[in-house]
């Protein structure tokens, strides 16, 4: 998991703010509504930093609000649940 992302994701209670956040990172499939990069394609993440800049606040407000649901659905005990699950454990 890649939780530096969804601390991000977490903190934004104003639904403001843009993730760009790297394809390669495990959070990448969770939080499809970021602005996915490849971080060695240096053109490509200029690209995605101007758009974010650029982005209409009611894009980014809609992008944040469908990351901070996501965020809050799969919580820490949503994990643990789903892990232990796997195991074949009781929860």
């Amino acid at each position: 998991m890649n939780l530096v992302a969804k601390e991000y994701v977490a903190c934004r209670h104003d639904d403001g703010g843009v993730l760009v956040l790297s394809e390669f990172t495990g959070a990448a499939r969770e939080l499809t509504s970021a602005l996915l990069v490849n971080p060695h394609d240096t053109d490509g993440v200029k690209a995605a930093l101007a758009r974010a800049v650029e982005m209409p606040p009611d894009e980014a407000r809609r992008r944040m609000r469908t990351l901070r649901r996501h965020v809050k659905r799969h919580d820490v005990d949503q994990w643990a649940h789903g892990f232990l699950d796997a195991l074949g454990m009781p929860t």
